[in-house]
């Protein structure tokens, strides 16, 4: 979804982010396919608590992972870029009053 972009637009270097970011999007349909098959065998198999608990607890592993694995910097080039973004962003775009017609 969207975090696969977003993580892979601040946490690739600008040389290879275009590549990494299509390597990312396609773990995640791969992630996507897999967890469809995984989840109707494991709710065929062990039924809908089961299923459930297993959920809860991959996405407990996920959320982990990316939060001690890709930290926020306060150098990340994506802040950058805000922040040169937003440096005019109070000015406005045409110098002078508006002329009438």
């Amino acid at each position: 979804g969207p975090c696969n972009y977003l993580a892979s637009s601040e946490h690739y270097p600008v040389g290879v982010r275009s590549t990494f970011a299509g390597f990312s999007a396609a773990c995640s349909k791969l992630g996507a396919i897999v967890g469809i098959v995984w989840f109707d065998w494991c709710y065929l198999k062990y039924g809908t608590g089961a299923t459930l608990y297993g959920c809860a607890l991959w996405f407990a592993v996920c959320f982990l992972w990316t939060f001690f694995l890709a930290p926020e910097d306060e150098d990340s080039e994506l802040f950058k870029d805000v922040a040169e973004a937003n440096k005019g962003a109070n000015e406005p775009l045409v110098n002078g009053s508006p002329t009438p017609i």
